[in-house]
């Protein structure tokens, strides 16, 4: 059976905290239905673009854009083909596992949607042989002749990095394809026991792209399919995040991470260093996101239509988070701006009953008025 060597380092360890800590503070946002809708949206265009593009694709983010509004299935032209595809799959992804409050679109039989005519239930959903096939067979269709979209290659293939044509690794033979898969497998099913769902991720990802099982799309199936492991695992964080614009930003760093596990005996620390470092990173960036944005509703319900300006906004902001503001913290928080500017800019939000003042004299402090 397969067996992934690695070694769980301090490195990874932080990141995974920082994903935890991170993941805690997106699920308590509040955010209202319609800025959900648009930042999911926008991973989602992201992913199309970044996932593509890390293999070459030369389309813009724009152009990106405009292929996922439209409602077009086909394209004659193959960059337009494969963002459209990732589209799809994302559609197929939403439906197979939708998120609370959504309704499920799961029905058994047929249906239009290719991966849920897999299972039975939806409590069947997991990740399968079929799955990925169905995943491979959604990202190429109309790239690649219809008997090799979801089947495992009877045909050898090389590795490239996308940018500069340089050359690889040399996967597995044809006849090792299915029974390395097959190992992958039966390890994949043990690991739900004993191993962490950010690590589990990390590893499809890294041994599905070693394994190359298909003629074509093995990186985009690869990368896909972790992601659905991290769906899976309860690490969906509203779908808002987007890994393969971290992999995009500096592909040589992802490749030379990636390629660093050629064989199942190799170690996998170095990859899962870098990918939890890349889950870490994206995570951050969304929850200080959304953590700005409840700031902003918050004080909208606060305070109404009362203008402020930009420094009584960063008041308000810092006693959401620290209860009361004195003397000492406003020096901190504003260094270059004087006492009398910022007693000012106190003394406008008590008028407008923002705030109150507590105390007197250098003992004073203010509070947001309950």
């Amino acid at each position: 059976m397969y067996n992934p060597k690695f070694t769980i380092t301090n490195d990874i360890l932080l990141s995974v905290g920082q994903i935890e800590a991170a993941r805690q503070i997106i699920a308590q946002a509040p955010l209202v239905p319609i800025w959900e809708r648009k930042f999911k949206t926008q991973a989602q265009t992201r992913s199309a673009h970044y996932a593509t593009h890390i293999e070459g694709n030369p389309l813009s983010l724009e152009e990106a854009m405009a292929l996922i509004d439209s409602s077009s299935r086909q394209s004659e032209e193959r960059e337009a083909q494969e963002i459209i595809n990732y589209r799809r799959l994302m559609e197929s992804f939403d439906e197979l596992l939708p998120q609370n409050g959504e309704k499920s679109k799961f029905r058994p039989g047929p249906f239009p949607n290719p991966l849920i005519r897999l299972f039975s239930s939806p409590k069947d959903i997991n990740i399968t042989l079929d799955l990925i096939k169905g995943v491979n067979a959604i990202i190429v269709y109309n790239l690649v002749p219809k008997e090799e979209q979801g089947s495992v290659r009877t045909v050898e293939v090389t590795t490239r990095h996308s940018h500069t044509g340089e050359i690889g690794f040399k996967p597995p033979a044809p006849k090792d394809v299915l029974p390395q898969l097959k190992n992958f497998f039966s390890w994949l099913e043990c690991s739900y026991v004993s191993i962490h769902g950010i690590i589990r991720s990390g590893i499809i990802q890294a041994e599905l792209t070693r394994i190359h099982p298909f003629a074509e799309g093995n990186g985009r199936t690869a990368r896909a399919l972790s992601t659905f492991s991290l769906y899976l695992d309860g690490y969906d964080i509203k779908r808002f995040f987007c890994l393969d614009e971290f992999y995009d930003q500096d592909a040589d760093a992802y490749f030379a991470a990636i390629r660093s596990y050629q064989s199942p005996l190799d170690d996998l620390t170095l990859w899962l260093e870098y990918f939890t470092h890349g889950l870490a990173s994206e995570f951050s960036q969304v929850s200080q996101r959304v953590s700005s944005l409840s700031r902003d509703q918050k004080l909208r319900r606060r305070v109404g239509q009362v203008r402020l300006n930009a420094r009584q906004e960063q008041i308000v902001n810092y006693l959401e988070d620290r209860h009361d503001i004195a003397n000492k913290d406003w020096q901190k928080l504003f260094p270059l701006v004087s006492d009398d500017s910022i007693l000012r800019d106190l003394k406008d939000l008590v008028d407008k009953k923002v705030i109150v003042k507590k105390g007197r004299t250098k003992g004073a402090y203010y509070e947001l008025k309950v």
